[in-house]
């Protein structure tokens, strides 16, 4: 699939909860072939501090209005950048970068599993499955004021079900410890997870209990974005290393070594 370099528009940005904020860009070519489950690399300008793009899963795009939309959490310098941008700003990105979900054959029941900014590209994945599956929300955050996306996911989800670990809304516990409790009264057939490694590889091991298929979006540090540099390698059940920006980020949950 083509990938683009766009000088792209700020129309808006918000904040969701805490540190958390949804960004949404004029990136007519990005947006016309982005796919659930890949991503852009991003730069706020060209300054070398930071040097490096910043990576981040697409939430939703808009073909027709040329529309790009991605999550993402105030974690440094680049994202501080980021988060104090102005509309308006002209940004550069380049994608759609990886790879993207798909659905196994049969499969009319997926749960979809997402921690932290990982409700990104889950909220992009609901959109565009809603019509012809049957979509099980699990969204997980440590705490109800970095909970975002679980009123946006509802529109696409015969179901939402949401936790805290202090337990300020929904289940108090892991969100995974919900998936466990509910996947065979939902009659999951399909586990897709994104979000931090224990909550995906948690996931992962709840769907293979029951023989369900998987898949996870890694998430590590890129630099390149085209498989070049190798920073992002990772070992998989093959014992071959795989790149995350050009093999992944999606892969088979079992294909992952935890």
């Amino acid at each position: 699939m083509a990938k683009h370099l766009e000088s792209a528009k700020i129309l808006s940005i918000r904040k969701i909860a805490t540190d958390n904020f949804k960004l949404t860009l004029e990136a007519p070519k990005i947006a016309e072939t982005a796919i659930p489950g890949q991503f852009v690399q991003l730069k706020v300008d060209h300054s070398l501090n930071p040097l490096l793009p910043r990576p981040l899963g697409i939430s939703f795009a808009n073909p027709k209005k040329g529309r790009l939309e991605l999550i993402f959490k105030v974690v440094g310098r680049g994202t501080q950048i980021l988060a104090e941008s102005k509309k308006g700003a002209m940004i550069y990105i380049t994608g759609p970068l990886g790879n993207g979900f798909w659905l196994e054959p049969d499969v009319k029941r997926v749960a979809i599993v997402a921690g932290g900014t990982g409700i990104g590209p889950i909220l992009f994945l609901a959109k565009k499955w809603a019509e012809n599956v049957n979509l099980f929300g699990f969204l997980g955050a440590r705490r109800n004021d970095l909970l975002c996306g679980h009123l946006e996911l509802a529109r696409y989800c015969k179901r939402v079900d949401c936790a805290t670990d202090d337990g300020s809304f929904g289940y108090k516990g892991l969100i995974t410890e919900l998936l466990q409790k509910k996947i065979s009264e939902y009659q999951i057939q399909q586990v897709i997870a994104c979000g931090p490694l224990p909550m995906m590889k948690a996931a992962v091991a709840v769907a293979q209990n029951l023989n369900l298929p998987s898949q996870v979006s890694l998430e590590e540090r890129m630099a390149c974005g085209t498989g070049i540099c190798l920073g992002c390698a990772v070992k998989l059940a093959d014992d071959k290393y795989h790149t995350v920006c050009t093999d992944g980020p999606v892969f088979r949950g079992n294909a992952v070594v935890w």
